[in-house]
């Protein structure tokens, strides 16, 4: 289950774990938003808490999500943990707008219909885990802007021949005053 009814949180609070899989994952992560990763199962576990309206949620994530590195293109793995706090309110529309935003309040959100969807605090914890710029390794080389060989794996002639910076040719202009 990844919707909490609010009204059926106990006063002492309420632990959840749940676990989404391969499948479950793909319709969460649709391709048609346009990212290109792939997580593998996914374990969530919740702390959840409410004060009358107001719920409070901790949330801890871990997976493992396949990517292809922004330098050489090989495909890796990358674990993901992560951990967040939300506070989540009913949704009103009469106080949209109303208030002022402070830095301190990231992890707020609401919640319509005494009900809180797991799976979309889950997909953005998610994104908020996975690098700008993935790489297989610290130190990938990357692949030769010439001849396009994996620089990890074999070293090319192109580097020696191309190394001509395209200033080169100012190394022969003479100025004069």
């Amino acid at each position: 289950m990844t919707t909490i009814k609010v009204s059926n949180i106990p006063e002492e609070g309420l632990k959840h774990h749940f676990r989404l899989d391969d499948e479950k994952l793909k319709d969460i992560v649709k391709v048609d938003r346009g990212m290109d990763f792939h997580p593998h199962t996914l374990d969530v576990s919740c702390d959840i808490s409410k004060i009358q309206e107001t719920v409070s949620l901790d949330l801890h994530l871990e997976t493992e999500i396949d990517f292809d590195c922004g330098r050489c293109l090989e495909s890796f793995t990358l674990p993901v943990k992560g951990d967040a706090h939300y506070t989540l309110i009913p949704f009103r529309e009469d106080v949209i707008g109303e208030g002022e935003w402070s830095g301190e309040d990231d992890a707020f959100g609401f919640y319509r219909e005494d009900l809180i969807d797991l799976e979309s605090l889950v997909y953005e914890q998610i994104l908020l885990q996975i690098p700008f710029k993935p790489l297989c390794r610290e130190n990938c080389q990357g692949l030769c802007p010439h001849c396009g060989t994996n620089m990890n794996v074999s070293s090319c002639s192109c580097r020696e021949e191309q190394a001509d910076s395209p200033f080169t040719a100012l190394k022969n202009l003479k100025v004069t005053k």
